[in-house]
């Protein structure tokens, strides 16, 4: 077997490349603007553009503790973003083989990592590429400076769009929620996970200021 053609074989990425070139999309970079999905920018204006629970992801040094009172966070894994994602939207479910995403994929900053403007809701068989890819993660990064005025690293503002974005033609965001705080409320008061209530209760949530609160 020619070299080439068994390396490609076994190089996924070359392989999803070649399928989305050939699809309707025409390449990797449309595919992902055609197929990510965005929350609507006036439900994340509702939260601030900024995180909504006191919750970060735990790692090896700390995932059989559940809360680090010295930083007032909450460790959890992808349970909190995606609940995030899908009660601030109104979302009843998580479809199949979908996936939730984060732009900046800072895990321990209690900032990002329930913050809905860096959140982007994808198939699962593109999700890999929102951080992996060479060109992918900048072109998200910029849909989301261009949706919320989002810019955590403080780089867009003065800088121009990544190479290829205006070409691109991107999936609409999700339809506006009225009152985000009314519907995440709810959702948080009625949930059967025990670990967002504690947070709340022990850390506050975007909407008491942060401040610890036993009555939703």
């Amino acid at each position: 077997m020619d070299w080439d053609i068994e390396r490609k074989q076994f190089d996924g990425l070359s392989v999803l490349e070649e399928v989305l070139a050939t699809s309707e999309y025409g390449s990797v970079e449309q595919a992902v603007a055609s197929l990510c999905v965005f929350s609507h920018p006036a439900t994340v204006k509702q939260l601030n553009n900024t995180n909504l629970f006191r919750i970060i992801r735990y790692d090896a040094e700390n995932k059989r503790k559940s809360c680090c009172d010295e930083l007032s966070v909450l460790y959890d894994d992808n349970y909190s973003p995606t609940c995030t994602f899908l009660w601030a939207n109104g979302l009843k479910v998580k479809g199949q083989d979908v996936q939730f995403n984060h732009l900046y994929a800072d895990s321990k900053n209690v900032a990002l990592y329930t913050n809905l403007c860096n959140i982007v809701m994808t198939p699962t068989f593109i999700a890999k590429l929102t951080d992996k890819h060479s060109s992918i993660p900048e072109l998200l990064k910029y849909r989301a400076f261009k949706l919320y005025g989002f810019d955590p690293e403080n780089k867009w503002s003065n800088a121009n769009s990544p190479q290829g974005y205006e070409g691109l033609k991107w999936a609409d965001p999700l339809p506006p929620v009225e009152n985000a705080e009314k519907i995440l409320r709810a959702k948080v008061e009625n949930s059967k996970e025990y670990r967002l209530k504690t947070s709340v209760e022990k850390y506050g949530w975007y909407f008491s200021g942060f401040q610890p609160i036993i009555e939703l």
